[in-house]
């Protein structure tokens, strides 16, 4: 009898977690539905990170809510010493990670980290911490405008304070069957996974992108004005 109650109170409190994870993700997507400018929303993930599948979720929620939500999952590979080795990780997430806990002199990443608009880090399932931020930065940031051209495409950017852009260049979502690890057994998607990032110069507001940056397996790219790795002060997406 004593087993049973046990079992019960813990399934009442997994069903709790789930309704309250829900309610928090339904506030969140309620939050950007009025959305006009930019969010830039980046994900610092890992499928052997145990409590990273409903920041994935959340994540892959926001970006169909609006599409003003840039969203960027960012795999890292930090955890790949486990007994599962993320099949979308990339060493530069995990150096585009350590690089924002410098920038505001901390010593501490992890995951799930939401970063938005480079300037406020936040546990990437945390619907309602995450809602309360985009509000705050809801219009902080500018548009860049990305065209098509010949040999590839051009990002225009006015800006004084911008020597150079950041772009980003993503794949189509992604569903991953976790066959070990810590989400052994699990199904997750990733929305618009990381495959690659460089720096561009900006001449006279204008950055040339060529086509062979891109890559094949390309859904999209967006770009990103920023000094280092502070602020985001304006961002473009164009997806394929």
């Amino acid at each position: 009898m004593k087993t049973i109650v046990i079992l019960l109170f813990a399934l009442t409190i997994i069903l709790f977690n789930q309704i309250s994870g829900q309610r928090a993700a339904a506030m969140t997507t309620a939050m950007v539905g009025d959305l006009k400018g930019p969010v830039v929303i980046e994900l610092f993930t890992s499928q052997s990170c145990s409590s990273c599948p409903p920041a994935d979720a959340l994540l892959g929620q926001l970006a169909q809510a609006n599409p003003a939500v840039i969203a960027l999952t960012c795999p890292v590979t930090y955890w790949n010493h486990l007994s599962w080795r993320d099949t979308l990780s990339q060493e530069f997430c995990t150096a585009r990670q350590n690089a924002y806990a410098d920038a505001r002199n901390s010593q501490r990443v992890f995951t799930p980290e939401a970063m938005i608009n480079g300037r406020h880090s936040a546990v990437g399932s945390s619907g309602r911490n995450i809602a309360d931020i985009i509000g705050k930065e809801a219009g902080i940031l500018d548009r860049i405008d990305i065209r098509a051209g010949k040999d590839g495409y051009t990002a225009h950017y006015d800006a004084h304070n911008t020597s150079d852009v950041v772009l980003v260049v993503f794949g189509k979502t992604h569903t991953q069957d976790i066959a070990k690890g810590e989400n052994r057994g699990a199904r997750v998607s990733y929305t618009n996974p990381v495959i690659a990032l460089y720096r561009l110069p900006l001449q006279n507001g204008r950055a040339d992108i060529a086509a062979n940056l891109i890559l094949p397996a390309a859904a999209g790219f967006v770009i990103l004005a920023q000094q280092g790795h502070g602020p985001i002060t304006a961002a473009g997406q164009l997806k394929f």
